[in-house]
């Protein structure tokens, strides 16, 4: 959503190990990879590159298998030309960067926006998309980084060392990982005051206010065209839940969305992940949130 605003170039995911090669031309091949001072000559040249908007075409054309994802990378390409040329403002949307996210506020003189979303709602997700994501891998490439292990996840280490997740246990898997990654949000949320770290229940409770004050922060613009795109996004019509029908849709009833999970989880199931992530959970959710 803040990508409606014409200040910005939007960069998709150049953390995601199966992103668009010419996007991001750093040696990402893991998932939640960590950058840090002592790892990040490997990676350095690769993201300031991304946030130039300089697309590696050469490295993408090579792993070209069909005309749509040959049209995909043309359309990268020419978003990459037109940002630069534009003199537009890196927009970095990388979930995967979360526990890099003091080395690129450091380096890269960052603004950081957090944005910390129910674990039930997280976990009903990935439930849903079951067998898209590959929870059980993230957890694996978390495990196999020492330097994250050691820098953010110590309090974790023999859970995480003695994991064994199994395949069909799509619960226990989401809810350790939204453990993980929102422990080191926490710890953010208390060592970085200025950064941004909003819940993603009170954004969809009142988006125009929300991101309203999302763009003020950032010094983003955002006037009557901003407005009525975010209300093209934020409001449309309701038929349920429209992730079941495309989990990938980004036109909501924002309102309606903090509510999903409590269809797609059983009692029982909701019970579970709570009993989970509740020594995380409690910092951002009362029991009225359950």
């Amino acid at each position: 959503m803040l990508a409606v605003s014409p200040s910005v170039g939007y960069i998709h995911e150049p953390f995601n190990p199966v992103r668009r090669a010419g996007v991001c031309a750093a040696p990402i091949s893991k998932w939640f990879t960590y950058i840090c001072e002592e790892n990040e000559r490997e990676y350095y040249p690769g993201i300031k590159e991304t946030l130039e908007f300089h697309f590696r075409a050469s490295g993408q054309w090579r792993n070209i298998a069909s005309v749509r994802a040959a049209a995909g990378t043309a359309r990268a390409c020419g978003n990459f030309l037109r940002y630069r040329f534009l003199g537009k403002r890196p927009l970095l949307k990388a979930p995967m960067a979360v526990f890099s996210t003091p080395w690129l506020a450091e380096r890269f003189d960052a603004k950081v926006v957090l944005l910390v979303r129910h674990p039930a709602a997280v976990v009903s997700s990935l439930k849903l998309l079951n067998g898209t994501i590959p929870v059980a891998k993230m957890l694996s490439d978390i495990r196999e980084q020492p330097l994250l292990i050691r820098d953010h996840l110590q309090p974790f280490e023999e859970e995480i060392k003695h994991l064994t997740p199994q395949p069909e246990d799509i619960l226990g898997q989401a809810a350790l990982l939204w453990k993980l990654v929102y422990h080191v949000v926490w710890k953010y949320k208390r060592q970085h005051p200025e950064w941004i770290v909003l819940r993603h229940v009170d954004l969809a409770n009142d988006p125009l206010n929300g991101f309203g004050r999302v763009f003020q922060q950032l010094d983003l613009p955002c006037g009557k065209r901003e407005t009525v795109r975010l209300q093209k996004f934020c409001f449309a019509q309701d038929h349920g839940d429209p992730t079941l029908e495309n989990p990938w849709t980004i036109r909501r009833n924002s309102p309606a969305t903090p509510t999903y999970w409590k269809n797609r989880l059983t009692p029982e199931e909701i019970a579970r992940v709570r009993s989970q992530v509740e020594e995380i959970s409690q910092h951002f959710y009362t029991d009225d949130d359950w």
